[in-house]
């Protein structure tokens, strides 16, 4: 109340009012660090932990303060990848929708034609809602291996990259849909779409078949997976799809 009846706001900032509202709608301290990148210019770091603690790393109680190295490595591998977003963990229809609005917002940012963020954001949506159908559980993700959701962008090409686990009994079927799809011409992937429709039941698997058809015809492009052992039990399953800026290029 202070900072709004005694600071002014202008166009560089709020007069510290934004400082406040993460402390106040947290409970936790601000975990900051700055690194010296020349005379002139630092890379600034600013964490924000959400637990009941309301101590954050930044407690002048503790003996370790917060070190954000960890923070610059992952920008730096980012951008030596061009790695566009990264995202890892359980995905729920709420998690999925927050980083398709993510994604979406970041893909606004770029002179990209339109045309080429709508088939980026509808391919991500399908490649999502594909980590949905085979997840094992959030216990067992934990314990074996986390979701993830990756957009690369190289030369006006994205790259949509998704992983999680699988069951082993599931992956041999799997790999079947996945040639099956990636065999296919424009007009097959049309015809198998339309017998995916016909098929429809409520305890059918050809919903699988339609979010598999849906991300090549949207992207253009064929499907490229592998199938990683984890143990006797579970695989990791890595999907990725590229969506150029022309369907033809």
């Amino acid at each position: 109340m202070q900072m709004l009846s005694n600071s002014e706001l202008s166009s560089n900032g709020g007069a510290g009012l934004g400082l406040i509202e993460m402390a106040k709608k947290t409970g936790n301290r601000l975990d900051y660090a700055f690194y010296p990148l020349d005379k002139e210019y630092s890379y600034y770091i600013l964490s924000k932990t959400v637990d009941s603690g309301g101590t954050g790393s930044h407690d002048t109680g503790k003996r370790e303060t917060f070190d954000g190295t960890s923070v610059t490595s992952l920008e730096k591998l980012m951008d030596e990848k061009n790695i566009y977003l990264i995202w890892s963990g359980h995905v729920s229809p709420e998690v999925g929708k927050e980083v398709i609005s993510f994604a979406e917002t970041k893909l606004s940012e770029e002179d990209i034609a339109g045309r080429q963020r709508k088939r980026v954001f509808s391919t991500l949506v399908e490649l999502l809602d594909n980590v949905g159908n085979y997840s094992p559980g959030r216990e067992v993700e934990e314990k074996y291996g986390k979701p993830f959701a990756m957009i690369r962008l190289v030369d006006r090409v994205y790259y949509l990259s998704t992983g999680n686990l699988i069951l082993k009994s599931k992956v041999e079927y799997l790999k079947e849909k996945l040639d099956s799809v990636n065999r296919l011409d424009k007009e097959g992937l049309k015809e198998m779409f339309i017998k995916s429709l016909t098929d429809l039941e409520s305890d059918s698997d050809s919903t699988g078949n339609m979010g598999l058809i849906e991300m090549v015809r949207k992207s253009g492009s064929k499907l490229e997976y592998y199938f990683d052992d984890i143990n006797e039990e579970y695989s990791y399953y890595s999907l990725t799809v590229s969506v150029k800026e022309n369907l033809g290029s």
